[in-house]
């Protein structure tokens, strides 16, 4: 029983829906009809009415907001990276209080950016302010995959990207499903369907 109003619009009403492990959902739907804001609901920043939001059976009631927000990790369309350096972004997400349990694979980083055609001690090295926009987007999604979470909510994440990248990209979301996340929801204006079991979720009936 979902429900969103924004602004006195109603957006989404008495939706029933879940999120299935090693699921591809993408949102669909006109401009205007809240998609960003239905992820930013998900993770608890916007507060709609339903009747339970549950994880894996728990209520997100039993969960802090930190601890919450690192199982379902939201990559918004305008991205803050935190460091000088594209290494210290990295290493700077792995000090934030809800992540200090975790630590930084600087073995599987590497691997992740030979496998985009990037050199490692090149790319690492350029600073945070000189990246491009499918530059940003590559450290933003990386980071998301060593972080581990269970869901990864992705708004045009990768919309900077160029094709050959763009692809690349894809095909190493689709290696890491089921490993570094279970579930990835997405909203994108590019029609290319890259994930053979994505399925389309429309905010006004489901998916």
């Amino acid at each position: 029983n979902y429900s969103l109003t924004f602004a006195d619009l109603n957006l989404v009403n008495n939706l029933n829906f879940s999120f299935e492990q090693e699921g591809v959902y993408r949102l669909v739907g006109p401009t205007g009809r809240g998609k960003t804001l239905f992820l930013l609901s998900l993770i608890q920043l916007i507060s709609p009415q339903y009747s339970k939001l549950e994880l894996e059976g728990r209520a997100c009631s039993q969960f802090t907001s930190e601890s919450w927000r690192t199982k379902i990790l939201y990559l918004p369309q305008t991205l803050s990276l935190m460091g000088e350096t594209v290494n210290e972004t990295f290493k700077q997400a792995f000090t934030l209080k809800a992540n200090q349990t975790k630590k930084l694979d600087e073995q599987k980083l590497d691997h992740y950016l030979q496998f985009l055609g990037l050199v490692p001690t090149h790319f690492l090295a350029q600073p945070v302010t000189g990246l491009s926009g499918g530059e940003s987007q590559i450290v933003a999604l990386l980071r998301a995959l060593l972080l581990r979470p269970q869901i990864i909510l992705a708004d045009e994440s990768w919309s900077a990207m160029d094709t050959n990248l763009k692809q690349k990209m894809m095909t190493l979301l689709k290696r890491e499903l089921g490993d570094a996340f279970q579930a990835l929801v997405f909203v994108t204006h590019d029609d290319t369907t890259y994930f053979e079991q994505q399925k389309n979720f429309d905010l006004s009936f489901g998916i």
